[in-house]
């Protein structure tokens, strides 16, 4: 019985299904600024836990695919306050996935703008990005009755950007603790490129495809969360992205 050997191009085809791809999974932040707290710089700690799925193109095809991201980041987080209207912060962690091959390292940053205030509601401007470098998944090789699948590893770079409008409400539960439930819309944008190399077993050949380009549009993501805040310098908060992608945070934040 002749062997079929599926390799490069054919190969990104048939292993779409088991590759995750990367996607926009952008967190909304704490709503706070200068006047909440008093502090001049909070540091959070937040989980986050997200599934979606996106549309890539590989470089050297016409053809787009669709597949699922199911990825997990821990990342820490240093917000500080210029002016009572304005928080600017700067991001760190690592990402993975089920698929993945290691832990992946990430940075970033982004800003909240106060625009308008009524009352206790406010309306913010919001805008972060982050990159993402050397995320790598593998997928084991395997013979089927009429075909063998090459083991490969891929290795993908890609960083999102994006923004969008929120508003938050703040309820004064006891003096010393508040209550802020904030929601909002968003938009986000994702380039990256990646690298495939594969090898069949049976053989030994090999070959490398350099040519992997990743990017996606989320054109609208609605964010719900709630923060916690107690005297004015700690507390914690929940958040999740719908429509285009769930994904989920939580954290702890101190300020000081």
């Amino acid at each position: 019985m002749t062997t079929i050997r599926i390799s490069s191009s054919g190969l990104l085809l048939l292993a779409w299904g088991f590759f995750p791809v990367a996607s926009p999974a952008l967190d909304g932040g704490l709503p706070l600024l200068g006047s909440d707290v008093d502090a001049r710089i909070t540091v959070d700690v937040y989980t986050e836990d997200m599934s979606r799925d996106i549309r890539q193109e590989i470089a050297f095809t016409d053809l787009e695919f669709d597949g699922e991201q199911d990825e997990k980041r821990l990342v820490a987080r240093v917000t500080g306050y210029p002016t009572t209207r304005l928080s600017v912060y700067l991001m760190a962690g690592i990402t993975d996935s089920l698929e993945s091959e290691e832990l992946a390292p990430l940075a970033g940053g982004g800003l909240r703008l106060l625009l308008h205030r009524i009352g206790d509601v406010r309306f913010s401007l919001f805008a972060g990005g982050y990159l993402v470098d050397d995320i790598a998944y593998e997928v084991p090789g395997r013979l089927t009755p009429i075909a063998e699948i090459a083991a490969s590893r891929r290795v993908e770079n890609y960083y999102e950007a994006g923004g969008g409008l929120s508003v938050d409400w703040t309820w004064s539960w006891t003096p010393r603790l508040q209550l802020m439930p904030y929601a909002g819309l968003s938009w986000s944008t994702l380039q990256g490129e990646g690298e495939e190399t594969f090898v069949f077993a049976s053989s030994g050949q090999s070959g490398k495809d350099d040519e992997v380009d990743l990017h996606d549009d989320s054109p609208l993501t609605l964010t719900t969360g709630v923060a916690l805040l107690a005297n004015r310098n700690y507390g914690l908060r929940l958040e999740g992205r719908f429509l285009d992608q769930n994904s989920y945070s939580a954290g702890l934040f101190f300020s000081f």
